[in-house]
């Protein structure tokens, strides 16, 4: 149960869409065009001992890797507007 805890506490706090979780009986087909890098299976999820854990993931890796790439280059061009914008104010600062 602790460890269902710590997964939703990380789902719930991430800046990507990272982490899913699921707890319906689905197949590998149900996953395909999914935005989630993963999907942990709930229903697979176990501690049998403190030194074991048991985890079933789901991905779709094509579609998953897009969604990384387009979040990693929306990113960038936010980086990129912000810091034009901060020296866009500098120039403005130093001509008044």
């Amino acid at each position: 149960e602790h460890l269902r805890e710590v997964i939703q506490k990380a789902q719930k706090n991430q800046k990507w869409r990272l982490i899913d979780r699921s707890i319906d009986p689905l197949i590998s087909a149900d996953f395909k065009r999914n935005e989630f890098s993963v999907v942990i299976d709930d229903r697979w999820t176990k501690t049998p001992s403190e030194r074991h854990l048991y985890l079933v993931f789901w991905y779709d890796n094509e579609w998953g890797y897009s969604n990384r790439v387009v979040d990693v280059a929306q990113y960038v061009m936010h980086q990129v507007k912000n810091k034009k914008t901060d020296k866009q104010h500098e120039l403005n600062m130093c001509e008044s």
